[in-house]
């Protein structure tokens, strides 16, 4: 996400905001809105390549991810159909949600020479909204201090 007016911490506060009120959102959805959802999202998977380059781009990241699973879009939209209120509440609930045990949460926060948020005031708010947050300032800072899956090495 992106502002000239608001800093990082701001915006890191009003996701954390908003995943809040998607979940009440999701908990007070009728069961017909959520089908349709899910079924639009399905829907979408199932939409054919309209162009060699998309065809294209699908096969190679299946071959550079080496998974080669080329029929993944069906697999997806099957799948989708076993997909509900339930599941998405747990997945919010143990991954994406402040409070979650599971929860891993990388922040790249870019400010440019002339913005008003200052790389100061901004990293001792990030610090505040998440203590033990660890800050690094490069790639290679980040790489050192960190496993990675073999595939994203």
């Amino acid at each position: 996400l992106l502002s000239s007016k608001l800093g990082p911490a701001e915006i890191a506060r009003r996701v954390e905001a908003f995943l809040v009120d998607f979940r009440q959102k999701l908990l007070d959805m009728p069961a017909e809105d959520l089908e349709r959802h899910v079924a639009s999202l399905a829907a979408q998977k199932l939409e054919p390549d309209r162009t060699l380059s998309s065809v294209q781009e699908g096969a190679f990241g299946e071959l550079q991810e080496r998974k080669r699973v080329f029929d993944r879009p069906l697999r997806e939209a099957l799948e989708l159909a076993t997909v509900g209120r339930e599941d998405l509440l747990r997945i919010l609930d143990s991954f994406i949600a402040r409070c979650a045990a599971d929860r891993r949460l990388l922040v790249v926060a870019s400010i440019g020479g002339q913005a008003k948020a200052k790389r100061a005031s901004e990293l001792e708010a990030f610090q505040k909204d998440y203590p033990g947050a660890k800050v690094v300032s490069s790639q290679a800072e980040f790489l050192a201090g960190t496993s990675l899956h073999s595939n994203m090495v």
